[in-house]
Parts: structure tokens; sequence; C-alpha cells
């Protein structure tokens, strides 16, 4: 199959899988709803992966993450649309509800003091419930990629600013921007409420840049160039 008609496909068929039957698909089963070749799936899959759509698992071409969904368990637990998903960070969490396009209810951590935290999601990305309730990203926009990892590993929630930045003053991270809980469903929202569409696409520099001003973000923190 021509490989951006055919890879298109298979994108589509991997948010239709998760959609519907509220899993992230494998190769295998792509490859089965689509009548296709698995070695055609996997090449197609590797392509995907180059193109930062979804993150794969370690030595394989099968699929790790599909933002915002995570195809393991993690601390970030959202129910939405009448299932447990996972996600690898809060922003990711966040963004569940918005890709659904439902509701959802955030469960995880507060990542200084390990007390519970419950975040209530419209899907729109409306939320009036937690007031003090914070998002961290301790690495600036434009270095997002160099260590993808780690990145998620410091984008967190927490009960209110003062525990983010006695998280941060522990952690160190290269540097820091705390979003009130509204900003951070904001941004969640408008970066992964058409994630699952037909149409989807990356956003270019100059869009997610504008998205970032659109939404009031600092833009020392968030600037991509």
């Amino acid at each position: 199959m021509a490989d951006a008609e055919g890879d298109r496909e298979v994108r589509i068929a991997i948010a239709r899988s998760i959609k519907t039957r509220g899993k992230i698909p494998t190769i295998a089963a792509v490859a089965a709803d689509l009548g296709k070749d698995i070695a055609a799936v996997d090449a197609s899959f590797a392509r995907l992966i180059e193109g930062r759509v979804f993150r794969a698992k370690d030595g394989s071409h099968e699929i790790y993450a599909y933002s915002p969904f995570c195809a393991v368990p993690t601390d970030f637990f959202v129910t939405a649309a009448g299932r447990v998903w996972f996600a690898i960070d809060a922003w990711d969490a966040l963004g569940i509800p918005a890709a659904l396009g439902e509701a959802g209810v955030i469960e995880t951590h507060c990542a200084d003091c390990d007390e519970s935290l419950v975040v209530e999601v419209e899907a729109d990305g409306a939320t009036e419930l937690q007031t003090w309730t914070v998002m961290q990203v301790g690495v600036p926009a434009r270095d997002f990629w160099k260590d993808i990892d780690y990145t998620e590993s410091t984008i967190k929630l927490f009960q209110s600013e003062e525990h983010a930045e006695r998280w941060r003053d522990k952690a160190k991270p290269p540097a820091s921007t705390i979003l009130p809980i509204e900003q951070a469903t904001a941004l969640a929202n408008a970066w992964y409420k058409n994630k699952l569409d037909p149409d989807w696409r990356r956003l270019t520099t100059e869009e997610t840049e504008a998205l970032f001003d659109d939404l009031a973000l600092d833009p020392e923190f968030w600037r991509l160039s």
C-alpha cells in the first residue's frame, strides 16, 4: 500500500480500536482489522513512530503510548466513557476526556506528598472543583524530545503550588512552569481533542506556538524556536 495512504488507514484503525474497544491495538490486530499483511502494517507502525504519532515499546514497533492513552498501567488512572484508561503523565491524563469527547475523572497522587488526588474534567476541559491543584512541567517545550522519557517524568500533578515548588527544589528539573488546574486542563483539551479523529495531524511549530499563546502560557518556557 502507498505509504501516506496506508499510514493514514493504519492510524485511523488504531484510533477506532481505542474509541470502540477501549484498548490500544497490536500490529496483528490492526492487520486483521484492515485485512492487510502483518509486515506491511509493521512497516507502517515504524513510519508512524518516526513521525512521532505514537511511542513504541522498547525493542518493538508495538504501541507503548498513543498519547494521551498508555498501553500499560501507570499512576494516572482515568475513568471516562465507562472504562478505565492509563496515561504516562499529568498532561496526557487530563487529555483523555478530551480525546474521547467525554467527561472523566483522573486519579493519581501528589508527586510531593503522595496524597491521593482526584480531578474531575468535563469533555470540553472545564473543571471547577480542584481550586488548588496544579500541574508542573520540568522541561522547556523546545527540549521535550531531547529525552522524552525524562520530560514525561516531570509532568506531574500536585496538591498546591507549594507542593510543586517543594518537589522542584528536591528534584531539580532543568526548568519549571506551574499551571493552575484550569489552565492545565485547557491545554490538554486543546492538544488532544482531535487525536482520535480521522483527519488528525501533528501541528506545525507555528500552530503549536499559536496554541500556547492563545492559552496565555509563559512564552519563554513554551517557545519552540
